[in-house]
This record gives structure tokens, C-alpha cells and sequence, in this order.
């Protein structure tokens, strides 16, 4: 997989390969993406924004017109010829002079040729914003086929837990905070539960490949708390949404009214699996959204543990 650049939001999820966040590159702050199916509604905003089903090329520019012919030059008229010379009279008695010759008649002038038509203008090329094509379940699965993530354990202490909200408050404002740091924050032993391998079993709250790792921290989390098929649903919704509407294509200001869009267009189909897979998700949400709560439910002793996850 090809990871994408760091400026990328790394709260995307890999999409056609496309998103896989580089262990050095930037996280989410601590909340997740506010998507919630609570947007089911469809507050309509109106706004134009981008969106792809899988990727939306650029339209091509349009093929210039070609350049009418020159018109062809007219012929030049002949000239008149030249009148005859008189005869000269006979000498003696003085003879009559001769008659002038007539003037030659002079030629018609060449029509000027006609000019060349012009070429017709190419049709311009477009984005559509946000896509009406459908993104499926096996659309997804096609290139990210989500696991379940592992029983939860209880490795991840208190101490653990506050090391890494220490990271997250001392970040530099807007910076984000790197996979790769996280992973070195909260230690080997908790880590060992917070990450995991794509080619691995389970999926935990992130999921490493090599060259980078996947934001799962609510696929997991929903998963633990209200069970596999609805942690899935939430994943392949994000995943959808994330599809629909890029913030390389949306612009940053724009996703927000995409992914609205898109949830009764693109990703209408997996919007409705996911608000019957998890009927819970106004309590889950709040928790594991936050990228503490995640953690601690998964290694922390499960959806009943006591760890204090306010930032």
C-alpha cells in the first residue's frame, strides 16, 4: 500500500489504497470524525462540495477546434493587346496619314479567394460533487475486508492512558500527534494491544501494514461494545463517506457538507446498514470517538472499565 502524504487527514480510512496514514505522519486530535447517524436526517446545506466513489478523474479539456483553410487567391486578368500601328502614306503628292491603331481592352481583375472557416471549441471537463453513484459493502471489503478486533484485555493502566493525553496536550497546536509516537507513548506492553497487523487475526484500534497504519479506533471500539456487525457497519460507513468525499477534493471547509450529502446519495445503502447494525451508537459514540476511550475499552478491561478518559 502507498501511504499518503502527512497533511492528509489520517482519520481517513484506506480507500483504493489511498489512505493508509505513514507511521510519521499525523493523527486526529483526540475526537474522531463527528459522523454520526443522528445526520440520517439529512439536513440539507446546499453546499457544492466534491466527493468520488471511488475517484473521480479530473474532465479532460476539450479538443480545439481546426483552423479553417486560407481561401485560394483570385487569377490576375489579361492584358488588353495592343493596338495595330496606321500605314505610313506614299511619298509624291502628300499622302493621307495612316489611322491610329485602337487601344488594347484591359483584363478583368481576379475574384479574391474565400477565408477558411474557424474550428469549433472543445467541451470543457467537470467534478461532480458529491458523487451519485453508489459505494457498496463489497466496494469496500474489495480493498479493506475489516476484521473483528481481538477479546478485550486489560494491559493498558491508568498511567498508560494519562502518558499519552500528556502527548496530546503538548502537541504543537493544529501539528496532530504521530502513529509512531503513540505506539512509543504508551509503551510496549499496551501497545502490543492497541496495534495491530492487517494481516493479522483481529484488527485493533490501529492497524499497522508496514508502511503505515489505519485509524480503526471505532470500528474496534463499537465492535467491543455492541459486537462485530456493528463494528464493521461503522467501518464501512467511514470508509464510504471518506470515499465520497475527499478533503482533496472537498477542500477542507467542504467535507463536512459532503459526507451530509452523501449519506442520502453515494453511501445511502451502508448508511442504512449501519443505523440497524448499531442501534446504539448515541452512547458509544461519545466514548469511542475518543481516541482514550477506544484504547481503554479494548485494553483496558473492556466497555465496564473505570479509566478516566477526559482529556
Amino acid at each position: 500500500m502507498t501511504p499518503i502524504p502527512a497533511a492528509i487527514s489520517p482519520s481517513k480510512k484506506v480507500f483504493l489504497l489511498a489512505s493508509v496514514t505513514a507511521l510519521a505522519g499525523l493523527v486526529v486530535a483526540v475526537t474522531a470524525m463527528g459522523c454520526s447517524s443522528t445526520t440520517y436526517v439529512y439536513a440539507d446545506d446546499g453546499g457544492p462540495d466534491g466527493s468520488k466513489t471511488v475517484s473521480t478523474s479530473s474532465g479532460s479539456s476539450g479538443t480545439s477546434g481546426a483552423s479553417g483553410a486560407s481561401g485560394t487567391s483570385g487569377a490576375s486578368g489579361t492584358s488588353g493587346t495592343s493596338g495595330t500601328s496606321g500605314t505610313s502614306g506614299t511619298s509624291g503628292t502628300s499622302g493621307t496619314s495612316g489611322t491610329s491603331g485602337s487601344s488594347g481592352s484591359s483584363g478583368s481583375s481576379g475574384s479574391s479567394g474565400s477565408s477558411g472557416s474557424s474550428g469549433s471549441s472543445g467541451s470543457s471537463g467537470g467534478l461532480i460533487c458529491p458523487t451519485t453513484d453508489p459505494i457498496t459493502a463489497a466496494d469496500i471489503d474489495a480493498q479493506l475486508n475489516w476484521k473483528a478486533p481481538a477479546a478485550f484485555q486489560n494491559v493498558c493502566t491508568q498511567q498508560n492512558i494519562d502518558a499519552l493525553k500528556f502527548l496530546f496536550k503538548n502537541a504543537p497546536a493544529g501539528s496532530g500527534v504521530k502513529y509512531a509516537d503513540i505506539k512509543a507513548t504508551l509503551g510496549a506492553t499496551c501497545a502490543s494491544c492497541a496495534f495491530s497487523a492487517t494481516n493479522s487475526a483481529t484488527w485493533q484500534v490501529f492497524v499497522e501494514d508496514g508502511a503505515g497504519a489505519i485509524d480503526n479506533r471505532t470500528g474496534s471500539c463499537f465492535a467491543q461494545r455492541s459486537g462485530a456487525v456493528c463494528g464493521k457497519a461503522r467501518f464501512r460507513w467511514e470508509s464510504c463517506l471518506d470515499a465520497a468525499c475527499p478533503e482533496s477534493d472537498c477542500g477542507i471547509n467542504g467535507v463536512q457538507a459532503c459526507t451530509q450529502k452523501a449519506q442520502k446519495g453515494a453511501c445511502l445503502g451502508l448508511t442504512d446498514q449501519y443505523a440497524k447494525a448499531c442501534p446504539d451508537e448515541v452512547t458509544d459514540l461519545p466514548i469511542c470517538g475518543n481516541i482514550f476511550g477506544a484504547i481503554a475499552t479494548s485494553c483496558s478491561g473492556g466497555p465496564g472499565n473505570v479509566i478516566d478518559i477526559n482529556p
